[in-house]
């Protein structure tokens, strides 16, 4: 029994108050944030329910609120807890969620609701869907009824009477929930088994329901035998329609159930549980400055079942950096805010096992030796998953899900349906799952493991035997995904962005064209000034036209002609003959409508009437010659008829170009029609641009014929094209570096020391061979390497780092880029790299594809292509599952609605006249192996 019940937000504030006894001041609601702030001193684990000067506080929190409940009376504490659950499970019902400000919305309906829920201190009714019958949200009033619900007089309160469905249906699923704690040395602490049987009951009348489990007790106590597995539950819960005495009798599970959605039954099961995804970690310190971890995921349940959304999460140091993955399957990502590598596989077949592994820079702490040192287990200091030790220290987490699949073997052996009066056929669904609990081990202590090279840990769900062998780690390519390399550089972008605003320039208005504007501007003035004419014509009264047309035309005295340009025309009222003939004046394109100093409606020249609309006459209305000019109206005109208000176009103060915009040529006319002649812009990005290699030499010098064994350097030229036209770039091309990583970096510091670069971009030399000296050259410039190689073809070794700036500023770097020496392979990571890192820098939204239809048909348009062979016409290929694919295509046919793109079918990286028939690129996302005729597509236009 409660004696009020409270709302409070987090600061301890009452929201709403329901007091049942009028028992309880108002002064003890004010202490519980005091009691609560002095109990969370006391002890970390903070006790739901409490006692001071004779009151008993009880409470829940959910979200921003505290619900509380009040009594002096020593009350069954479990019982009003579960009331308060009880009220967030309804109100939630009622209003989606509850929070704060739910509470203020809704006050009306609420305090109807705890008037219904609670009677004088005692639990009544808390089932929602009986609730919701005479108790509406939209109302927000207690409606007045004739007689009290149905279910309130029934025996059954759970259930309506009058329910029917066309289509009568029952789904059950029986969900499993597996909780691990392993030690740090192998010992399973804690496994237990929960599981939960929740119906969906769409069933027509009042049905009973026999439900039967293959339950040890229920077999037990009848005497039968059965051939297959019995389960021991423990802590049966049951939902408050089931028939207990039955249970408690005979087992059997029988019950009327609630209307729509219920869970009927809670168990648990104390058992040893074999882990079903075993998970083996091995930790390797290098140099002290970098730490690699190894983990083997193996499923160990049956091959016909698997898991769904395995997540495997590793906890890292706190400030670890510069992550590289390797991996055989799904995806692996380096979350800092949670200081986690987080493996995610989509789907973990039965008995397969996969492999990752994950290398991440320590920036805090340096080694003392130079080549590293063994392998620990121990995760203390820098190691720590969080930077913590002891008993602070993160666990390995595993999620999963398996559907149809229990640990603990349970089955429901049947599930009657029985309807006396209706005896209706009916259809009953079972469906099982097991998904993750809270699985978790313990890590060790600092210094708790001292390991030679060869050894290994099995950091979770430990097993008697190691790693069979390292040797299929080299199988597993390091490299982050593309979409992890684009969330680098996006951030790393964001970090330089300021430098760009230091120092803005002001240019002409018609040098604007591709600059970035780094502020915005807006009309100066109304455009037009004033009314204007949109046309050559006569200005004249709309309404004296009405009557016009070519059988009985108007006819006007012309009283002037005003030339574009010309001053103000002012139509005095004495010049207004309006009673014998109206007025107009002859008027040219943009010139400004005449005045008038009278106010009469008739005398106003409120339109302008095309030229083709009128015909000159020379003699009067008598037929005689006239003096004055005539004009006829064939046909009526209504006001402001081809006239230009003024501020029509822009008024003073309508923003013209946004801050951050790239000034498009329309963009340069707007700013010239409101006076503008320059713009202040950010400064240009500049970049300096490096070839590598002792072969590559300038186009001028390969065709001397003393340089036979010599290649052109096609990257420099094309590097610089592409950039000076996307971004307006000032490219500075220093020169070819030589084979060798200490002069090449001396001559990288020599060239760009002074000159404030934005970025450094190299070409070739980023991969694996012997003179691929880039790394090297990098890490002799004290550089920091932030990624090397992504999962993306071609340009697989690109690299992206920051090298000290030359410039003598403190804590300054410069990003760098090290692109590879195959042309084609180049220009995607120009494209897809170094693009998206240069707009983001510059404020510009990332490129977004256009789709398109792909076809491996071939060319209609055959201009379009320089070697038509070259062109897929028939098959298009596989694709790698784990690498993002960026392949050159040809547009052949664009229709109204659909763009249609065929793939190149050389796609070899080093070799230039494939290239040079496209007009696109096409992207295949990772985990897309295989491509059909009629797929839709991404591309991206060149």
């Amino acid at each position: 029994m409660a004696s009020a019940v409270f709302f409070l937000d987090l600061k301890g504030k009452a929201l709403l108050a329901r007091n049942y006894r009028g028992d309880i001041p108002m002064s003890a609601v004010e202490k519980f944030p005091i009691l609560l702030n002095e109990a969370e001193e006391e002890s970390s684990a903070v006790p739901p329910c409490f006692s001071h000067e004779g009151i008993n506080y009880l409470y829940i929190r959910h979200n921003n609120l505290y619900l509380l409940a009040l009594t002096k009376r020593n009350t069954n504490a479990t019982e009003i807890l579960l009331f308060l659950h009880k009220i967030v499970e309804v109100f939630t019902e009622y209003f989606k969620e509850l929070e704060e400000e739910s509470i203020r919305d809704n006050f009306v309906v609420i305090y109807e609701l705890l008037d219904e829920m609670m009677d004088f201190g005692y639990p009544q009714t808390t089932e929602s869907k009986i609730l919701q019958e005479y108790i509406t949200q939209e109302s927000h009033k207690l409606e007045v009824q004739a007689r009290p619900p149905i279910a309130v007089t029934n025996a059954v309160s759970w259930r309506s009477e009058g329910i029917r469905y066309r289509k009568n249906e029952v789904f059950l699923d029986v969900i499993e929930s597996l909780n691990l704690l392993v030690s740090a040395n192998g010992n399973v602490l804690r496994s237990e088994i929960l599981g939960a049987i929740k119906m969906k009951c769409y069933l027509s009348g009042m049905p009973e329901l026999r439900l039967g489990l293959n339950d040890k007790a229920m077999f037990e106590t009848t005497g039968r035998a059965t051939r297959g597995k019995a389960v021991e539950m423990e802590d049966v819960k049951f939902h408050q329609c089931v028939r207990l005495s039955r249970f408690e009798n005979d087992r059997t599970i029988s019950f009327i159930p609630p209307d729509g959605e219920f869970e009927l039954m809670s168990y648990r099961l104390n058992t040893q549980v074999k882990p079903l995804i075993w998970v083996e970690c091995v930790v390797e310190s290098h140099s002290g400055s970098r730490i690699e971890y190894m983990l083997k995921a193996k499923a160990q349940f049956k091959r016909r079942s698997t898991a769904n959304n395995v997540e495997i999460l590793v906890p890292v140091p706190e400030d670890a950096d510069s992550p590289r993955f390797r991996t055989n399957i799904g995806s692996v990502h380096y979350a800092p805010e949670k200081s986690a590598i987080i493996w995610k596989i989509k789907q973990f077949g039965g008995g397969k096992e996969f492999l990752m592994r994950a290398e991440l820079g320590l920036p805090s702490v340096k080694g003392d030796d130079e080549h590293g040192g063994g392998m620990t287990g121990g995760f203390g200091g820098s190691m720590g998953g969080a930077g913590q030790t002891g008993k602070g220290k993160r666990p390995i987490n595993v999620k999963f899900e398996i559907p149809y699949f229990t640990t603990s073997g349970i089955q429901v052996r049947y599930l009657k349906i029985i309807e006396p009066k209706l005896q209706y056929p009916s259809l009953p669904w079972v469906r099982y799952i097991t998904q993750s609990g809270d699985i978790a081990v313990r890590l060790p202590d600092e210094g708790g493991f001292d390991l030679d090279s060869s050894s290994t840990i099995n950091m979770l769900f430990l097993q008697p035997s190691p790693f069979d062998s390292l040797s299929a780690w080299d199988k597993v390519e390091m490299a982050l995904t593309y979409h992890e390399a684009l969330q680098i550089l996006q951030k790393e972008a964001t970090d330089h962005r300021n430098t760009f605003h230091a120092a803005p320039e002001t240019v002409p208005l018609a040098h604007a064209a591709n600059r970035i504007t780094s502020k915005q501007y807006c009309s100066l003035r109304n455009t037009p000034q004033w009314d204007t004419s949109a046309m050559d014509g006569y200005a004249v009264n709309a309404q004296v036209t009405q009557t016009a047309s070519e059988d009985t035309p108007v006819i006007c005295q012309v009283k002037d002609t005003i030339a574009t340009g010309a001053k103000e025309v002012i139509i005095k009222a004495a010049e207004a003959n309006q009673k014998k003939i109206p007025i107009c004046v002859e008027i040219m394109t943009g010139a400004r409508f005449p005045s008038a100093d009278f106010t009469h409606p008739l005398d106003s020249l409120d339109c302008c009437v095309r030229v083709e609309d009128t015909k000159p006459i020379s003699s009067d209305l008598n037929g005689a010659e006239s003096s004055q000019r005539l004009i006829q109206i064939l046909k009526p005109a209504r006001p402001n008829q081809n006239k230009r208000l003024a501020g029509e176009d822009f008024r003073i103060g309508d923003v013209i170009v946004d801050r951050h915009l790239v000034i498009r040529p329309n963009h340069v006319m707007a700013l010239a029609s409101v006076s503008y002649d320059s713009v202040e812009v950010l400064r240009r990005a500049r970049i300096a641009l490096f070839s590598t290699g002792a072969e590559i030499v300038t186009p001028s010098i390969a065709d001397d014929t003393s340089a036979r064994q010599q290649v052109s350097d096609v990257n420099g030229p094309y590097i610089m094209s592409v950039l000076q036209n996307a971004f307006s770039c000032e490219v500075d091309f220093l020169g070819i570096l030589e084979d060798n990583a200490r002069i090449a970096a001396g001559t990288i510091s020599d060239r760009i020391q002074g000159k404030h670069y934005d970025t450094v971009i190299t070409t070739g030399a980023v991969s694996m061979g012997r003179f691929d000296f880039v790394p090297k050259a990098l890490e002799m410039l004290d550089a920091r390497v932030v990624f090397h190689k992504v999962a993306m073809k071609p340009g697989h070794p690109a690299l992206f780092g920051k090298i000290p700036s030359m410039t003598g500023e403190h804590d300054s770097t410069i990003p760098f880029f090290g692109l590879p020496g195959n042309p084609v392979a180049a220009a995607a990571c120009l494209r897809f790299l170094l693009f998206p890192y240069l707009k983001c820098v510059l404020y510009q939204g990332l490129e977004k594809p256009v789709q398109a239809v792909i076809t491996s048909v071939g060319l209609n348009d055959q201009r379009k292509a320089s070697k038509i062979h070259d062109l897929e016409r028939n098959v298009i290929p596989n694709f790698p599952p784990d690498r993002d694919v960026f392949r050159a295509g040809i547009v052949t046919h664009q229709s109204r609605h659909s763009l249609q793109v065929q793939m190149i079918q050389d796609h070899s990286p080093g070799k230039i006249s494939p290239f040079l028939a496209a007009d696109c690129w096409i992207h295949i996302p990772r985990e897309k192996t295989t491509l059909h005729d009629g797929d839709l597509v991404d591309i991206f236009l060149i």
